[in-house]
């Protein structure tokens, strides 16, 4: 069998082994990837990501996820960083397209589920601790507190929609994810 096949087969079985909630989740976040980030060739949109996911399954769905904002790492690589999670499980659809060659891609990651492996897996961290801090600096400090502040507001995340250019505004997404 060939490795996209095997791939499919192997993420097939997975889908099977999710509650109803987990895959509208997972179907959500898959189209949302394919859409919307792929369908922009997105790059540096993880908290974009995080919060369409969070605002189209609570609006569509009924269902709440949380973005998360904090840190991704691998070996010298820290920056801020955001996911979403549900149940504990993290979302993260913004690793696969990296606008920094120096920064490698990561995994495509729904519900902690490597979808599409990126030439690394990256570490997570939600606590700033000493060694991020004194490592990241007082302006990446600053804007990823600001980035959480957003985050775990509905009303701010309406206004950072609001505030983004029409193209990545929240109904340019709604309109790309309804695309036929």
């Amino acid at each position: 069998m060939g490795e996209a096949k095997r791939r499919k087969s192997e993420g097939n079985h997975w889908l099977d082994g999710l509650t109803d909630d987990e895959r509208v989740v997972a179907e959500s976040a898959r189209l949302i990837y394919k859409r919307v980030v792929k369908g922009v060739e997105m790059v540096q949109g993880c908290y974009y990501c995080a919060f369409v996911l969070r605002k189209y399954l609570k609006e569509q769905h009924g269902i709440s996820v949380t973005p998360v904002v904090g840190w991704a790492m691998h070996g010298d690589i820290l920056f801020a960083h955001a996911w979403a999670e549900f149940n504990s499980k993290r979302i993260d659809l913004s690793l696969q397209q990296v606008s920094n060659q120096d920064v490698p891609t990561g995994d495509l990651l729904i519900l902690d589920h490597v979808v599409e492996p990126g030439r690394v897996s990256y570490q997570y961290n939600v606590t700033t601790t000493d060694q991020i801090a004194a490592a990241a600096g007082p302006n990446r400090l600053a804007f990823a507190n600001n980035m959480r502040e957003i985050a775990a507001d509905d009303a701010r995340i309406d206004s950072y929609f609001l505030n983004a250019p029409s193209a990545y505004s929240y109904d340019a997404a709604l309109a790309r994810i309804n695309a036929r």
